[in-house]
């Protein structure tokens, strides 16, 4: 007698998801030494190939772009990384604004999917943000001499490094699969869809 595999039409009621977290509290003192190296090390190549490299240039650059206005700029980042993150969720949550939820604790705020995703949406959640933010005005103000919007896409890269984590946690797992996110940030269950894999 042949038997067939029927799919089940609601996978999130399946028992067998994967709980997939990081901690974020490893993750901060992590992003501090590396926000410390990145300080640093971007500013000594940024002098030397947009400046006359002196060790008051490079006090000077740090001073003036690490320095003063910092608060400002990291402000300008939250609200700016809040966004686009909100936009690509309402997005991945088929438009409707019942598809998103809000939360805010100490590791991160912004808006969340309720429901489940396919994770290769979630996945774009996580990457998005980081590159349009980070990766791009790096390139830019790199390429064009521009301190500010280099510093702008540096600190964004730092501030994104829980993201990238978090992407890199979910790398083992097919596209199909289901992303659902917990209670806590950075934490959720994935539910695998390809039994025939």
């Amino acid at each position: 007698m042949e038997t067939t595999v029927q799919p089940n039409p609601n996978p999130a009621s399946q028992p067998n998801g994967i709980e997939v977290k990081i901690n974020p509290g490893r993750i901060s003192i992590y992003v501090i030494v590396f926000y410390l190296l990145v300080m640093f090390a971007s500013s000594v190549l940024y002098i030397f190939i947009w400046e006359e490299f002196s060790v008051y240039n490079l006090g000077h650059y740090i001073g003036q772009h690490w320095g003063r206005g910092i608060f400002g700029l990291l402000l300008i980042i939250f609200a700016l990384y809040i966004l686009a993150g909100s936009l690509v969720t309402y997005f991945i949550s088929g438009r409707s604004l019942k598809g998103i939820r809000w939360h805010c604790d100490w590791k991160s705020a912004g808006f969340y999917p309720s429901r489940a995703v396919p994770l290769k949406h979630y996945r774009l959640l996580l990457l998005l943000p980081g590159i349009l933010l980070g990766v791009l005005p790096m390139l830019h103000g790199f390429c064009t001499g521009n301190a500010t919007a280099y510093v702008f896409g540096i600190i964004t890269l730092v501030c994104s490094t829980a993201d990238f984590t978090m992407w890199y946690k979910l790398r083992p797992f097919d596209d199909e699969d289901l992303f659902q996110t917990g209670k806590n940030t950075y934490e959720g269950t994935v539910i695998r869809r390809n039994y025939a894999k």
